[in-house]
């Protein structure tokens, strides 16, 4: 009888470690699938950043050029206001 209740407790026990390894296998395939998800969103993330920062650099050189045009126009005008002025009539 002894042998026998030893053989059930060792069942019980065997039967809640299956248990407990199949809960972790679950789980850790749970882990598994949102680990995949997570580097999904950041590859994506990573795209995104690489197209701002595309973005980013021809915002730039589109003010720098904007910034030289009004420069040279600043110029211009200087020019234009420094030739206009000596030949106003310095009487009037």
């Amino acid at each position: 009888m002894q042998s026998k209740d030893r053989f059930d407790q060792i069942d019980f026990r065997l039967d809640r470690l299956v248990g407990a390894v199949l809960t972790l296998a679950e789980t850790v395939s749970f882990v598994k699938d949102d680990l995949t998800h997570l580097k999904a969103i950041v590859q994506q993330q990573v795209l995104i950043s690489q197209e701002h920062n595309t973005w980013l650099g021809e915002l730039k050189t589109i003010c720098q050029q904007q910034a030289d045009t009004a420069r040279c126009q600043s110029e211009t005008i200087e020019r234009i206001i420094a030739h206009l002025l000596p030949a106003q009539d310095p009487k009037s």
